[in-house]
């Protein structure tokens, strides 16, 4: 008589032995409790009764979370800031859990064998690398270390995992590991998970198996292996074995003790040297050839990274060995993480997905324009352009450095040694500079964390250049008399305006070819020229004529304007002119060419 959910079942005694299993299920965490159960069994003459029992209903999730001095999500930092810290928390009704450490997607394949029977066993991890069985080989499900299990026969049972696509290269750091229940220690190459080789024999690349009744971590070339004990392993009791691989030794960990020393591997040529299809299977040696582990099987994991003990703890016992890794040496990249937790009844509970960024320095910006050893450039407002150098995303903000190199060719000074500015633009017009001068120049970006490297260094320079334009070349003062005066000032007619289109101050001279009157030569009264505004600050009015001044030939070149500004905003200046006419003129049209003649100051 079973006592259970107030039931009673009724069993056939056969001979002298009778077995009845009876499973309860559909228990809400609203039903949490301790279930108390017995049994009696009676014949025509009298009942017995056996021991009472307790079974403990526990659905709920551990509970599990980052902690100080675990940064936040989405945390940045510049490339030196190549480590994390990662501390997680858990609490959970039982101390008898587990916790793992999924860093930069580190977490291969993780199968919690937690399924019915079937076929089909589910990888826990974000990878999808499903299991199979065939229906005559497939294992039966058990009761667990972390809720269920599966139990291997021993003859034909295993899980098949060759389809999966693992990431694994050959040469990879690696981890593996599981919870055992053996039935039986004896045997040869009894595996328990991992892949074969990639050459012609049979041996694992890696892989926990049993070897003559010891557990053993394999690594193989593909021509030859080693491995490392796990000594300590007894059959009918649940123990974790794990195995790591740094690149250079294999360590085995029973109950998150590493069993001795770490074993060097000292096979020549590439190892692990993985075949395609990497895991092979789970519950089978060798590529299943005679070695199918018989016993139970629970949690079987793989990363391709090395935990270190205090992580191969916590995956043990993670309620006494709380789980925390500092991550260092980190190249520039993004670093998602993520913990788990699942406790003896296999509840199961994830954090949150955070990332951990380490900065990518800016690359070295690419110049565009001026391009290297121009000496062809006119404007003293020289526009800067590159290219934008690789980055991970950052906002860029560029630095042009302008030196002048060597000694000072422009006339008027150089002002300036050095110009350092930024610029949110892939490109920058620079204030005033100096002719007939060197100017190295160079960029280099700022990305909110660290300086990029400056360019290569490009130079130019500006040649000084005169260039005069009369914009208003012809002045006609129409009829006169004898004894009249005229000029422009009054803007009727209009004054010649000249404008300086080089990029220096220009002196402008004046003078005429001919002589406008028949009865009087040049350079007298009776043909004048005086300076004026049309822009304001156009000429330097204090070494400038301030009165009219006589108009003569080539060969008497009188000034006019003095140092004619080269900006666009004030390059223009007036040059009124002012003619009379002789008291013994004779008649007819009267003309003269004017010429205006900039020189540098």
């Amino acid at each position: 008589n079973v006592s259970t959910w107030h039931r009673n079942i009724t069993i056939n005694i056969s001979g002298k032995f009778a077995e009845a299993i009876f499973n309860i299920t559909g228990f809400t965490t609203e039903e949490e409790e301790d279930i108390a159960f017995t049994c009696e069994a009676c014949d025509e003459n009298t009942c017995v009764f056996a021991d009472n029992r307790t079974a403990t209903i526990d659905l709920t999730e551990p509970s599990i979370g980052f902690m100080s001095p675990t940064p936040d999500d989405t945390h940045k930092g510049p490339s030196t800031n190549d480590s994390i810290y990662i501390n997680v928390t858990i609490t959970d009704a039982s101390s008898n859990l587990s916790a793992i450490l999924d860093f930069n997607n580190s977490l291969k394949g993780w199968w919690r064998l937690e399924g019915t029977n079937g076929t089909h066993f589910q990888d826990q991890s974000d990878n999808d690398h499903d299991g199979i069985c065939d229906d005559t080989t497939c294992p039966n499900i058990s009761a667990g270390i972390r809720g269920k299990a599966f139990d291997f026969d021993g003859t034909d049972d295993f899980i098949n995992l060759s389809d999966s696509d693992f990431s694994l290269k050959n040469g990879s750091d690696f981890t593996i590991s599981a919870w055992v229940n053996p039935s039986l220690l004896s045997g040869t190459n009894k595996g328990i998970i991992g892949a074969t080789h990639s050459g012609t024999n049979t041996w694992w690349a890696y892989g926990i198996v049993s070897i003559s009744g010891t557990h053993v971590i394999t690594i193989g070339n593909g021509t030859d292996i080693q491995s490392d004990s796990c000594t300590g392993i007894v059959a009918n009791k649940w123990q974790h074995i794990a195995g790591t691989f740094n690149g250079t030794h294999i360590q085995c960990y029973v109950d998150g003790v590493g069993i001795g020393a770490a074993t060097e591997v000292t096979l020549g040529g590439t190892y692990p040297a993985i075949r395609p299809g990497s895991v092979e299977g789970i519950g089978a040696g060798y590529g299943g050839i005679s070695g199918y582990y018989n016993g139970t099987i629970d949690e079987a994991i793989f990363w391709d990274r090395a935990l270190t003990p205090q992580e191969i703890n916590a995956t043990f016992d993670a309620g006494s060995w709380p789980l925390f890794h500092n991550f260092t040496d980190l190249d520039s990249a993004t670093y998602p993480y993520r913990a788990y937790a699942v406790d003896q009844a296999g509840n199961f509970n994830q954090t949150e997905e955070r990332t951990f960024i380490v900065n990518q320095i800016p690359g070295a910006v690419t110049l565009d324009q001026p391009t290297d050893a121009n000496d062809t450039l006119f404007y003293r407002n020289v526009s800067l352009n590159w290219s934008a150098p690789t980055d991970d995303g950052d906002t860029l903000t560029y630095e042009v450095l302008l030196l002048r190199q060597g000694s000072c060719g422009d006339l008027w000074g150089c002002l300036v040694d050095e110009i350092r500015v930024n610029s949110s633009d892939r490109n920058y017009t620079m204030p005033e500079l100096a002719v007939d001068t060197w100017w190295n120049w160079s960029v280099r970006v700022w990305d909110t964390y660290e300086w990029g490297p400056y360019s290569t260094n490009w130079n130019f320079t500006i040649e000084s250049t005169i260039g005069t334009n009369i914009t208003l070349s012809d002045i006609n003062f129409g009829s006169m008399v004898i004894q009249a005066i005229k000029n422009t000032t009054d803007d009727s007619p209009r004054p010649f305006i000249i404008e300086n289109e080089g990029n220096v101050y220009s002196n402008v001279t004046i003078y005429a070819d001919d002589d406008l009157w028949d009865m009087r030569a040049l350079n007298l009264s009776f043909f004048q020229a005086m300076p004026d505004e049309n822009e304001s600050g156009s000429f330097n009015i204090s070494q400038s004529p301030t009165s009219w001044i006589n108009i003569s030939n080539s060969t008497d070149l009188h000034l006019v304007l003095a140092f004619l500004n080269y900006s666009d905003a004030n390059d223009a200046a007036e040059v009124e002119i002012s003619v009379e006419v002789p008291n013994d003129e004779t008649t007819g049209t009267k003309s003269s060419t004017v010429y205006f003649v900039g020189s540098i100051t």
